[in-house]
């Protein structure tokens, strides 16, 4: 069965969706399954460095990430390394939301439920909106990993040097 992210706010900037109560869930989500799966190495010779790393994801928030985005760059020694950490733990996230089974619906709260709206306008809307988010998403992704250094990777289709 599909899961379902259902995403209501309308976020328009990185911060903005970092700061939404629809990242706060997805993060919360994909940091108990992460958990989940350390956990079924938690009787092994890992079992030190599997209980330190569920420590740091449980100490995960969004905050971690408003932090990066809004502080003054270049970060350097601990604080760098830190968000670091940070950043290759919400990459997996955003692989994780790419990639799986999940069926990202977009609401446009009362404008929907209009009757002068025809289906195929509503559709429209519906992809509009989709496509705005997906690419606030990547924006979002390719900010926090350039604040950080880790400048390879981060465009959708290598650009023109």
């Amino acid at each position: 069965m599909e899961k379902i992210f259902e995403i209501r706010d309308g976020c328009k900037t990185p911060v903005q969706l970092l700061k939404s109560k629809a990242f706060s869930n997805y993060l919360n989500l994909y940091k108990k399954q992460f958990i989940k799966e350390l956990q079924s190495r938690e009787n092994t010779d890992q079992k030190e460095e599997v209980k330190h790393k569920i420590d740091y994801i449980k100490s995960i928030e969004p905050k971690n990430f408003i932090d990066i985005l809004e502080g003054a760059t270049p970060f350097s020694g601990d604080e760098l390394m830190k968000h670091r950490q940070s950043v290759r733990f919400i990459d997996g996230a955003f692989h994780h939301y790419r990639t799986k089974t999940y069926t990202r619906l977009v609401r446009l709260h009362n404008e929907i439920l209009s009757e002068e709206e025809t289906t195929e306008s509503i559709k429209d809307k519906i992809t509009d909106k989709a496509y705005k988010l997906s690419d606030l998403i990547v924006e979002t992704r390719r900010i926090l990993l350039i604040r950080v250094g880790f400048n390879e990777g981060v465009r959708r289709s290598q650009g023109l040097d």
